[in-house]
């Protein structure tokens, strides 16, 4: 719930989508060109006032995007930290936006945004 409506995200097709619902049983579709064009989400978190989805930008590689309406969606600036690493839960510690994963090999990163 962000706003006055409920926010989900998916993917289909090979391409990540987003819905919103103002009563949680009629949803529409987000329109393409959202920000999440060529990519594929499985998961959002809220942060305070924001949305935070994890996915994929390419296949294997992890990525995060953030929304304070869920219709237009912004890349989150990672680095190459998730090239080939999976991306698996946000937080928000002393302001600043953390992002946690793990590489192919099982080693544990950490991605720390600015406040």
């Amino acid at each position: 719930w962000i706003g006055s409506h409920w926010v989900a995200v998916g993917s289909g097709a090979g391409r990540a989508m987003a819905w919103t619902s103002s009563d949680g049983t009629t949803w529409r579709p987000v329109q393409t060109g959202s920000g999440l064009d060529g990519s594929t989400v499985d998961r959002i978190t809220a942060i305070g006032s924001q949305l935070i989805a994890l996915g994929e930008s390419t296949p294997g590689d992890g990525a995060a995007w953030q929304s304070s309406d869920g219709t237009s969606w912004s890349r989150l600036q990672t680095g190459d930290i998730f090239i080939k690493a999976g991306i698996s839960a946000v937080a928000s510690i002393n302001g600043r936006l953390v992002l946690f994963g793990a590489s192919a090999s099982g080693q544990t990163l950490v991605a720390v945004g600015a406040p």
